[in-house]
């Protein structure tokens, strides 16, 4: 499509290296995301094949993921006692714990403790959000917003995300 506006070779060029930038990239955001070390190329590519096939097997929710397994395998325990623990078994989901486990735990600071110690990940799930808006309709009561702001707040310190470019730091 993009033939129509610019010349064929110049535009196979430039997109000739967006494939492998967008697949580094990704290896790498999942592997910040789970809070595990990148690994290799190999061993990336696998963990984003195994997070990806999980969830796509089971019907696991990305946020809840990512959530319940930040760290690595040592959130077994943790996991373990998930809304979605039910989830934890089978065959996708051995494969993920095994490519999650070649990876070792990034370690974590003080934000991302208070933020992956606590009950559940940060989302806005359309149900959420109409359950958000209800109180702001009925009695102009803005409390139930600011806290769900103050929770996507540590969501965002805890993955390192600044400012609104979504770039991690470090």
């Amino acid at each position: 499509c993009l033939t129509l506006v610019a010349p064929l070779e110049p535009l196979e060029q430039a997109l000739s290296a967006y494939a492998p930038s967008f697949n580094a990239t990704l290896r790498a955001r999942i592997a910040a995301r789970l809070g595990v070390l990148p690994g290799s190329a190999e061993e990336g590519d696998q963990l984003v094949a195994a997070t990806f096939g999980f969830m796509k097997a089971t019907g696991a929710a990305f946020e809840r993921t990512i959530f319940d397994w930040h760290g690595g395998t040592a959130r077994a325990a943790f996991a373990r006692h998930s809304p979605q623990a039910a989830l934890y078994t089978g065959e996708a989901f051995d494969r993920f714990y095994a490519s999650l486990d070649r990876h070792g735990p990034r370690g974590w600071d003080e934000q991302a403790t208070r933020y992956f110690e606590g009950e559940a990940p940060a989302t806005l799930l359309i149900e959420e959000v109409e359950a958000l808006w209800a109180p702001i309709a009925a009695h102009d009561d803005w409390s139930a917003f600011e806290a769900k702001l103050a929770q996507i707040e540590r969501a965002r310190l805890a993955n390192g995300i600044v400012g609104r470019s979504g770039l991690e730091r470090g």
